[in-house]
């Protein structure tokens, strides 16, 4: 059976909908800000991102846009901006590992992803 899977914030605003299929999320999910103001879009397949998912922030700028494959970041350098739209730091993800560089391209954070959850290998 297909239907939505959605979650709300406790202002009774949907946060999070997405459409389900054989159980799993399937298609173009969308995450909201209490205020009702869209905070990230995602595309996922048989229960994996697969395809953009992009994130902005409330008042709609884009803090960045990482493109996934079968649930993995596909490899290379994502830009993060800031509120005010400038950079704030980039990533360079290869092989589900993401090195985080700040504006002066320093190396500040390294991390990896091991079933779906984020562990940190440098700080």
């Amino acid at each position: 059976m297909d239907n939505m899977e959605r979650r709300y914030h406790e202002n009774g605003n949907v946060w999070f909908e997405c459409p389900l299929k054989n159980g799993y999320r399937d298609g173009a999910c969308k995450e909201y800000y209490p205020s009702g103001a869209l905070r990230s879009t995602a595309t996922y397949r048989e229960g994996l991102l697969d395809g953009p998912r992009i994130m902005t922030f409330e008042n709609g700028l884009r803090i960045c846009r990482h493109v996934f494959r079968d649930g993995r970041v596909i490899d290379g350098f994502v830009p993060v901006f800031g509120r005010d739209g400038s950079l704030a730091f980039s990533e360079y993800w290869e092989k589900g590992r993401c090195r985080c560089y700040d504006r002066s391209n320093r190396l500040y954070r390294e991390f990896g992803m091991l079933n779906r959850m984020e562990i940190c290998l440098k700080v």
